[in-house]
């Protein structure tokens, strides 16, 4: 077996040898505690040569390609999450609208239902002083 190469990469482990490479998962620990195991089994991949002696890709190629496919994946589900959020507060803003206009109604109701208690007071001494006059 060859020589074995690992570089850090924002926390991802990528490791080549001359016959296979791996990706580890997200480090899930400090570079001082060395040691650390993850939890994830190693994605391996080997090296070789296609019937025209073209170099396949190597592990370190692929490694770039796997973290640009969950870049692009990430985004992806970012932006729906934006929309999603962006609707959620259109959502909301119309919904405080809507609130703001049902308290003004309820104080208008509330006004109206005090007129018309005062209204039926007035009213009601008016019959009780027709009542007294009989």
């Amino acid at each position: 077996m060859g020589p074995e190469i690992a570089v850090l990469v924002d926390n991802i482990v990528i490791a080549s040898s001359s016959h296979s490479a791996e990706i580890a998962q997200l480090v899930e620990h400090f570079p001082e505690e060395e040691g650390v195991a993850g939890s994830n089994p190693a994605l391996g991949t080997t090296f070789s040569k296609n019937h025209k002696n073209q170099k396949v890709m190597s592990g370190s190629a692929q490694a770039l390609q796997v973290l640009e496919r969950e870049i692009s994946n990430e985004q992806t589900s970012l932006k729906r999450v934006e929309q999603a959020h962006a609707r959620k507060m259109h959502e909301l803003e119309t919904l405080n609208r809507e609130i703001a206009e049902l308290d003004r109604e309820k104080t208008d109701v509330q006004r109206n239902i005090d007129r018309s208690r005062g209204e039926l007071k007035r009213i009601t001494r008016e019959l009780e002083d027709i009542a007294k006059k009989r």
